[in-house]
């Protein structure tokens, strides 16, 4: 059986907004064992957004 891991993606869409709106009180819900963010357009596809590419390269990575 394998272990689950906890992972959040938070995304904004600018360098100037601040991801502390996305991850505010998170923490107090559940704990993550990863986080993943980006500041980048939601018109991006997420495969080529920098955070995405790397959390599908980690579930890939998990599954093989």
């Amino acid at each position: 059986m394998t272990n689950k891991l906890v992972v959040a993606y938070e995304r904004v869409s600018s360098i100037s907004q601040n991801l502390g709106r996305q991850t505010s009180g998170l923490d107090d819900i559940r704990k993550f064992d990863r986080r993943y963010q980006d500041k980048i357009s939601g018109s991006i596809p997420f495969a080529e957004r920098p955070a995405g590419k790397r959390l599908i390269g980690d579930i890939d990575k998990r599954l093989s």
